[in-house]
């Protein structure tokens, strides 16, 4: 038939040649640059291949086969210039001094040694780069550079250009002071272990039976010494110990700090007795082992995974600048100058920074991050659009109506810090058993006085100190943060980073599962279209993918990454028509891709449906329908996870695919329909607040209420880059179907827990026996305290290996 364009014969579809990027690994295309017998797949590749060739550091490609990325931004125009604003400026830099500025910058392409080569050698790049250091585990590169000689603009578009584009988000403007807390602990630490190890030199005279070194003046000094390096480990290092426990006992809880408080104090209180009264050692040595320990246990259990940065604010994914129009000009202001009235523009995948209507241009708004719909939404000019909508396609012109601050991603934002508010909070089990144990081991240790008092003022106060010497929860304050820290490590080995060990043991406890839908039992952006019509041809297939990839409309983009595979050809002439279709002349064929009255002339019979039709030469092929694609193994984890739990399904998102979700979860489950984030967050407080310990598991920010107001609230992640919203973990999304791995794991942690304490329990129960019959000194009994404490450790740390290994975590 004759050309839509221009009348030609039609050329045989040239044969795919599969040659690869000497760059970044990806297949060449016909007509692809090529260079001194290289391959590359754009022109990209090619430039950055160039400079790092000029600048003599071709030892990159010897480090990794094909080691490179493909830069996102040919031509970055003004996308950073935002960068040369002052304020801006100053906020992002951690160091200043007019002549040297140092800044940490967030990327997460380091994936290789040959990114940490490169990224190191900077300097060979440009002159005004002093130095970079690379964090791998933290994706994060420190740069220090000369301001007078490249600028902090001119340093980013140079790591953009070899494509390690950073990321810059809002939050790295606030407080960049290290973590005081850490920086406490740490000291405590340091302090308790200094201190340890001179008081344990100083003992050795005690240990090895040297009477006539003890008895002289000398040991009277080795006392004198050992009262003095214990003093700063109990005011200094055991302090947060001493604190806690008052804090609870203010609150009318028993708390485990109190037990090892009083532990702690009958210690130094005896010792001092036995040094400056009889003239014996004491058990300074005892003492200072065990806040030792115990610090090296909080410290254990408060560490968390760094691997991914979870920054549950919003506005990290907020623009921090954006493009204002004034008349003609285009200039760059922080988003936090943005006001109701300003005309800003919004490019492609650009997140809308506040409520707005739309003034020029035709958006495709995803707001996948907002609702969790993810079909995009298609907005004509004068129609309102909403802060978190991420724009698809050509630029757009709009009209600000709204302060970023008074947005309706605002508001959602504020249900999730009310649901934070409410949540009932959960006893941990060692704080459940410190508030029988502690009145216990101390009527124990009063009876033990008053009966051994009426013959022996002495022996009286022998029992009652080894009593509470023996019995202090040592082992039982080690048990919980080992074995609860060793699978929340484990756990962050397999891609679930918990917020906290302690979520492990809520985790083991909950009694319901709530799933979202989009992007959380389906894979985000790899929804499988469904062809119905004519057999297509592999022919037929590349000519599609060579058109639909020319095109920016939402549904073209997802069918191209449905064809990917197929290697594109040359496009002769395109055309495209907003809000219809578009036609292409490629190899001799004509293309027409678009809506039913496009292709064939006339009204589609299923309005609003995501279809796509196409058109080769004149023929009418048939329709692509968009339909989301479940992730791998969900039927087995529903399965799976159906025998112990209620399950059930919230979301955004209409019953269109209904017949499907009941062919995966079955006819009982619980499915609600087209529900609000209140929706959710409303279904999950009323829940909790029947005392029932909800699981609920989501994705993005409309379900960051019902994620704080969770008993457990797990966010899936498809990528490091992905919105994060506040919850106590995230899931990498390849490894969504090991769900039920963890939770099992959890619940053998708590079993793991509870056997220890029943071990710790047997050995307070002998000693008890035999400090309360007046049978074991305090010496021996500051012995036995911390040796049991080193057996509980192994034995909670290696059992939590053991069942991570048979759950198939590790």
């Amino acid at each position: 038939m004759p050309s839509l364009f221009k009348n030609e014969p039609a050329d045989d579809i040239p044969a795919a040649t599969n040659p690869v990027c000497a760059h970044c690994g990806d297949p060449c295309g016909t007509g692809s640059p090529e260079e001194d017998g290289k391959h590359f797949c754009c022109t990209g590749c090619l430039t950055v291949f160039s400079i790092l060739r000029g600048s003599d550091l071709d030892e990159y490609y010897a480090i990794e086969n094909k080691p490179g990325l493909k830069p996102n931004q040919p031509g970055l125009g003004d996308r950073y210039a935002y960068l040369d604003d002052e304020t801006i400026k100053d906020a992002l830099l951690d160091f200043n001094d007019g002549t040297r500025s140092r800044i940490t910058l967030s990327i997460p392409q380091i994936h290789c040694s040959a990114c940490i080569w490169l990224l190191e050698n900077l300097y060979s790049l440009h002159k005004g780069i002093v130095s970079s250091r690379v964090d791998f585990s933290r994706r994060e590169l420190a740069v220090s550079f000369a301001p007078d000689q490249i600028s902090l603009r001119k340093l980013v578009e140079l790591l953009a250009s070899i494509g390690y584009a950073p990321e810059i988000k809002k939050t790295d403007m606030g407080d960049k002071r290290p973590d005081k807390s850490f920086r406490r602990l740490y000291g405590n630490l340091a302090v308790a272990g200094f201190c340890f190890g001179n008081v344990m030199l100083l003992s050795l005279p005690n240990y090895f039976g040297l009477d006539w070194l003890i008895k002289s003046n000398i040991g009277t000094a080795i006392n004198i010494l050992k009262i003095a390096l214990s003093l700063p480990v109990v005011f200094y290092s055991a302090h947060d110990f001493f604190s806690s426990a008052w804090h609870g006992l203010r609150q009318k809880q028993v708390n485990m700090d109190v037990p090892i408080s009083i532990g702690i104090t009958i210690l130094f209180s005896r010792s001092l007795y036995e040094i400056l009264i009889p003239g014996q050692a004491g058990f300074m040595d005892s003492l200072c082992a065990l806040v030792f320990l115990l610090l090296i246990g909080r410290l254990y259990q408060k560490k968390t995974y760094r691997t991914l940065s979870k920054k549950g604010d919003f506005q990290s994914y907020l623009p921090i600048a954006v493009i204002k129009k004034e008349g003609d000009r285009e200039i760059t202001i922080p988003i936090d100058n943005l006001k109701a009235g300003d005309h800003i523009l919004v490019r492609n995948q650009e997140l809308i920074p506040a409520d707005s209507n739309l003034e020029k241009g035709e958006g495709h708004i995803d707001y996948s991050f907002v609702t969790g719909e993810s079909a995009p939404v298609t907005v004509s000019a004068g129609e309102k659009l909403y802060a978190g909508g991420r724009q698809i396609g050509a630029a757009i012109e709009l009209a600000v109506i709204k302060k970023p601050s008074q947005s309706y991603l605002m508001q959602l934002w504020s249900q999730t810090a009310g649901a934070i508010k409410d949540q009932p909070q959960l006893m941990t089990l060692a704080t459940k058993v410190s508030t029988v144990f502690t009145p216990t081991v101390i009527l124990i240790a009063i009876f033990a006085g008053i009966y051994w008092l009426q013959y022996d003022g002495a022996r009286a106060l022998d029992a009652a100190t080894a009593v509470l010497i023996v019995a202090c929860p040592c082992a039982l304050a080690l048990s919980t943060p080992f074995a609860l820290g060793t699978a929340h490590r484990l756990c962050g080995r397999s891609d679930l980073y918990l917020k906290d060990s302690n979520v492990v043991e809520r985790l083991a406890r909950i009694s319901r599962i709530i799933f979202d839908k989009t992007g959380t039992i389906t894979q985000s952006g790899a929804e499988k279209p469904q062809f119905k019509g004519n057999y297509l041809s592999d022919e037929n297939k590349r000519l599609i993918y060579s058109a639909v990839r020319q095109s920016t409309h939402p549904l073209s983009i997802r069918l191209g990454n449905y064809l990917h595979e197929y290697e594109p050809l040359p496009v002769d002439q395109f055309e495209e028509v907003t809000g219809r279709g578009l036609k292409a002349f490629i190899a001799g064929h004509d293309i027409l891709v678009g809506s039913h009255r496009w292709v064939c002339g006339k009204e589609d019979t299923e309005p609003g449906s995501s279809r796509i039709y196409v058109s080769i030469d004149g023929k009418t092929l048939g329709s692509f329908k968009f339909a989301n694609l479940f992730r791998k193994g969900l039927r087995e984890l529903v399965e799976n996870l159906k025998k112990l739990y209620p399950l059930v399904l919230l979301t955004g998102d209409t019953d269109a695919e209904k017949k499907r979700i009941i062919d995966i979860f079955g006819e009982g489950t619980e499915m609600r329909f087209r529900q609000s984030p209140h929706d959710k967050l409303a279904y999950v407080h009323d829940r909790t607040m029947k005392g029932e310990q909800v699981l609920m598991i989501g994705d993005g920010i409309n379900d960051s209420g019902a994620l704080a107001a969770a008993s457990v609230g797990i966010t899936v992640m498809e990528s490091d880059a992905t919105f994060s919203p506040e919850s106590d973990g995230i899931l990498k999304a390849g490894n969504f179907r090991m769900l039920p791995r963890y939770i099992d794991l959890s619940r053998d942690c708590l079993t793991i827990i509870k056997v220890s304490f029943g071990l710790s329990f047997l050995y307070n129960a002998v000693g008890l026996y035999f400090a309360a019959q007046g049978a074991l000194s305090p010496i021996i009994a500051a012995v036995l305290m911390p040796a049991s404490s080193v057996t509980v450790v192994l034995f909670v740390t290696l059992m939590t290996f053991y069942r991570a290994g048979r759950r198939g975590v590790i």
